[in-house]
């Protein structure tokens, strides 16, 4: 994997290509095992949540890709960022809110592009990952394992989540939504 990493906003906007959202402070791009960033010299805490969540995606493709399909945002980005050494503290809030104000995107949303809103993207990225984490919880490791082998198969979201989880998709975000604040 090469990482590239920038320490203007400048430079790294011009490394990214056209209509980049605003919000994206790092891109993996899979089949070329690259990574760019836009980290300051010297900042620490963006080494330790940037780089491996976009290590992550690289793995992660190398171990699904196929000529069949795609893996959904939500499994992508909740594992980058599962994978992180450090934390977004805030997205469990964010998580919380959106539940307690009826605001939670379905998980069958967060299989496409994520929005491009800044706030939206947040939330995606917060729910994405809590659903990592509640698979986890409720499968383990080895549940987590399973799903990504189902993907390298190329089998949509639908198809995954029933084989190696043994629910549908609709009824693992009905779970995970149980285990949040009314």
């Amino acid at each position: 994997i090469r990482i590239y990493l920038y320490a203007s906003e400048r430079d790294f906007r011009a490394a990214l290509g056209p209509n980049a959202a605003e919000w994206i402070g790092g891109q993996a791009h899979t089949a070329l095992a690259i990574i760019v960033a836009n980290i300051n010299p010297g900042d620490e805490w963006e080494i330790g949540r940037m780089i491996p969540h976009e290590v992550s995606h690289v793995v992660l493709y190398q171990a699904t890709h196929n000529p069949y399909g795609y893996n959904p945002n939500w499994l992508e980005e909740g594992i980058a960022v599962h994978n992180q050494e450090v934390a977004d503290a805030d997205y469990p809030l964010l998580v919380e809110e959106a539940a307690r104000n009826g605001e939670l995107i379905p998980l069958r949303a967060l299989s496409a592009n994520f929005p491009s809103d800044t706030d939206l993207a947040l939330l995606s990225y917060a729910e994405s990952s809590s659903v990592i984490e509640f698979i986890l919880e409720r499968y383990g490791q080895e549940g987590l394992a399973r799903l990504v082998e189902v993907f390298s198969e190329g089998e949509t979201a639908d198809a995954a989540v029933q084989r190696a989880l043994g629910l549908p998709l609709d009824e693992l975000d009905a779970q995970w939504r149980a285990t949040l604040p009314a």
